[in-house]
């Protein structure tokens, strides 16, 4: 919910910072990490956010891995990176 305070472009630092704290306490917490990664990929850290998405990549099944899959899609439109979001969407897990 304190991400949604920081929608102003000017806010990002202060967003990711809060969202950078969330993942501290919950490593695994799918939505933040996912805002997370959004974030990072505007403010011009696109490595870290695949870093991020691929470290949480590895604990989700079903819907979350096919969310991740979408953000990693979104952070590097590649050939592989297609790929692997269609086959979490047709496999379903």
């Amino acid at each position: 919910e304190g991400r949604r305070q920081f929608r102003n472009r000017r806010r990002r630092p202060q967003a990711v910072r809060l969202l950078r704290r969330v993942r501290e306490i919950d490593p695994q917490a799918l939505n933040p990490t996912l805002d997370l990664a959004r974030l990072l990929r505007k403010t011009g850290s696109r490595a870290e956010a695949m870093r991020i998405l691929r470290e949480i990549e590895s604990s989700c099944t079903g819907r979350p891995l096919r969310r991740v899959r979408g953000a990693q899609l979104r952070g590097s439109p590649t050939p592989g990176q297609f790929w692997l979001w269609l086959r979490a969407l047709i496999l379903r897990r």
